[in-house]
């Protein structure tokens, strides 16, 4: 069920450095064949060479891990901007093996950062309940989709649509902040007029709509969905940021455990890779979140507007590197 490879029983196949890596053994191989060196030998160099292969890649996991881990339980989010280009840049992976690997190590993390905030009294949990319940439902058809996107679409979906929401999650944050300098977040005077005059049903209803949406679209992105969800519940309710990122924490860890399990079933992630992303996820968050209790408001909104310009500009410039490769693609397409 599961391929080593990243590539599971119908993903991505191999990437291109496992491909190279293999390559060179075979051509090592073949000329110790010609110079009669002992197959014992060619074995153990071919296992060594497979060994430290495994281990640089297991390696970049487990680092890459921690530090997404960390990022989202300090920020709320983060942690597949700083996970799927490690995984695929430094550890060979394919978009979509990378993608499922991010899913699957940052559930543990929002798993971990959810029961923190909640044991701490740090979430909503009844509107975390309305908005995680139907994400489940939408992060499976998201998976769904994305395996069947193309290589370059798929990794334009992660860094463009990055590029695209960030703007808008730094303006809210902003505009939220210069509303609470004005009326008082510390006092409980910073509400949100639409919040206050909804029907509790109307509520309730958006709540839920915006759960598979958030769902569908954080699966396909290979993302936990956390700025989504931050940007919407500081539009949509009179939370304060403590409780806002708690809420997101307990609102977003059941989509990515829908969306983790249906990868792991689909076979579409190496399973030693995810485990060493996971473990070490798992590990920053827990040190994240603690760091995030122990912060003041406006230090923890200053944290997560500087997270949003920092990652921000680097999935513009990755998109723009995708947009490029796609264009010369359909070029080269024409001309043959």
């Amino acid at each position: 069920m599961f391929d080593e490879r990243g590539g599971g029983r119908e993903g991505g196949g191999e990437s291109g450095k496992e491909e190279e890596a293999q390559r060179v053994m075979r051509k090592t191989e073949a000329k110790g064949k010609e110079r009669g060196t002992a197959p014992s030998q060619h074995r153990k160099t071919l296992q060594g060479r497979s060994f430290l292969f495994m281990a640089r890649r297991l390696l970049a996991a487990a680092s890459s891990g921690f530090g997404g881990g960390a990022c989202v339980g300090l920020v709320g989010w983060g942690g597949a901007q700083l996970i799927i280009p490690c995984l695929t840049g430094v550890a060979g992976l394919s978009q979509l093996a990378a993608s499922g690997s991010s899913i699957i190590s940052l559930s543990g993390a929002a798993v971990m950062s959810a029961a923190t905030f909640a044991s701490s009294g740090s979430a909503d949990l009844q509107t975390a309940m309305l908005i995680g319940i139907p994400s489940m439902g939408g992060a499976r058809i998201g998976v769904a989709v994305a395996r069947r996107l193309p290589v370059d679409v798929h990794t334009l979906c992660f860094n463009g649509l990055t590029t695209v929401m960030l703007p808008v999650h730094l303006l809210i944050q902003r505009q939220r902040q210069q509303r609470g300098d004005v009326h008082g977040v510390h006092t409980g005077q910073d509400r949100n007029p639409c919040a206050e005059t909804s029907p509790l049903g109307a509520t309730f209803a958006a709540h839920i709509a915006f759960g598979g949406f958030a769902g569908f679209l954080s699966a396909i992105m290979g993302v936990g969905g956390g700025p989504l969800v931050m940007s919407y519940l500081t539009i949509a309710t009179p939370l304060e940021h403590h409780l806002v990122q708690g809420t997101a924490a307990c609102a977003v860890a059941p989509g990515m455990c829908a969306a983790s399990l249906t990868h792991l079933w689909l076979g579409t992630v190496p399973f030693r890779v995810a485990s060493a992303v996971t473990a070490g996820a798992a590990l920053g968050a827990f040190g994240g979140t603690r760091a995030a209790l122990w912060l003041s408001e406006d230090q923890l909104r200053t944290f997560y507007m500087g997270s949003l310009g920092l990652l921000g500009g680097r999935a513009f410039v990755a998109s723009l590197s995708n947009l490029s490769s796609i264009a010369r693609r359909w070029a080269k397409q024409k001309q043959s």
